[in-house]
């Protein structure tokens, strides 16, 4: 091309002038990168403070690295991360078209939900969806407490219901095959040979009677549905959690159990009397009483011995003695 004058392009009157070249690409993909494969995978309870967090772009075009947004939400705390020391993006390798973002949390995560959402458009433009998931972080083993019957209590009953609340405000209790154990130790006082440990475990079919009511969080031993062997009566019973554990796997995809565990039994105890308190045996009393208003009986002996018999099956506290005659009382020991 000349102008008016007849300079050529790119030159000047008289030189041959150079033609002006440029190029560009033509792309008519308009397809945004689709992201997939996230880990933590959606849904599961994580026993790790700081699972690696990874989502993969596929995308032909390669991903615009200055682009890319990620967001956490944890508790109280909002992250957003661009790629840089902590977000990592791993182009595809050469006509290949899978991208990864690579989080390793500069923090710890709590116990609770993690949102997260990445955001990303390709090299030539093509925004992406914001895309979401949600994983949880459970690093807290379930917890015991209010045991039944209470601590340090009586009960009048020989087939008590055992029982305490059992909580897993993550994962949840795991209840599957010896994962809770119960153990009951029982003392008999009336017969000591009659003692007992015994193990139970949830829903078991040789040693039946503990059932859990994930409804209610409750664990329940009932002795009337224990096998044979099992009979309490006037003693003492401590009751042993043993283990529990709950349902949290192991990043990145949840296919390993990696369950938080009991850090230490929990145990209670509780006394059984089916009496309601010592009763004097009349018939075994010297001298004996009287057997009416106006008839006594009388000892000659000397000195004069006074005797009576004591009834209790769960034997008698002689702290608690008081023997008072005209007036004056007398504890166990006294002259």
């Amino acid at each position: 091309a000349n102008d008016m004058v007849g300079n050529p392009l790119g030159g000047t009157a008289g030189s041959p002038g150079s033609p002006a070249v440029w190029s560009f690409t033509v792309n008519t993909n308009a397809d945004a990168p689709i992201p997939n494969q996230p880990q933590p995978t959606a849904g599961f309870y994580y026993n790790s403070k700081r699972p690696t967090v990874v989502l993969h772009l596929d995308d032909s075009d390669l991903i615009d690295r200055s682009s890319v947004v990620m967001n956490i939400a944890n508790g109280s705390s909002y992250m957003t991360f661009n790629v840089g020391p902590n977000l990592v993006l791993t182009d595809a390798a050469a006509g290949g078209t899978d991208s990864v973002l690579t989080l390793t949390p500069p923090t710890d995560f709590v116990d609770g939900t993690v949102s997260v959402t990445v955001s990303a458009k390709d090299r030539t433009g093509n925004v992406m969806t914001p895309y979401p998931w949600t994983f949880y972080v459970d690093t807290t083993p379930p917890a015991a407490s209010n045991p039944s019957p209470a601590n340090n209590t009586v009960t009048t009953s020989s087939t008590p219901i055992i029982s305490l609340k059992l909580d897993d405000a993550g994962a949840g209790l795991d209840t599957s095959t010896d994962s809770v154990r119960l153990r009951i130790n029982y003392i008999s006082l009336a017969n000591p040979t009659n003692s007992f440990t015994r193990e139970f475990t949830i829903d078991s079919a040789t040693e039946p009677g503990l059932t859990y009511n994930a409804s209610t969080k409750t664990l329940v031993f009932n002795p009337t549905l224990a096998s044979s062997g099992f009979t309490l009566g006037v003693g003492s019973v401590e009751v042993v959690l043993v283990t529990a554990r709950d349902r949290a796997v192991s990043p990145p995809n949840g296919a390993a159990p990696l369950p938080n565990v009991l850090a230490a039994s929990y145990t209670w105890a509780f006394s059984i009397s089916t009496s309601a308190g010592p009763v004097v045996a009349l018939a075994e009393c010297t001298p004996q009483p009287p057997v009416s208003a106006t008839v006594f009986n009388y000892s000659n002996a000397e000195p004069l011995m006074i005797r009576t018999t004591l009834v209790d099956d769960d034997l008698i506290d002689h702290r608690s003695l008081l023997i008072d005659i005209n007036g004056r009382t007398f504890r166990d020991g006294d002259s």
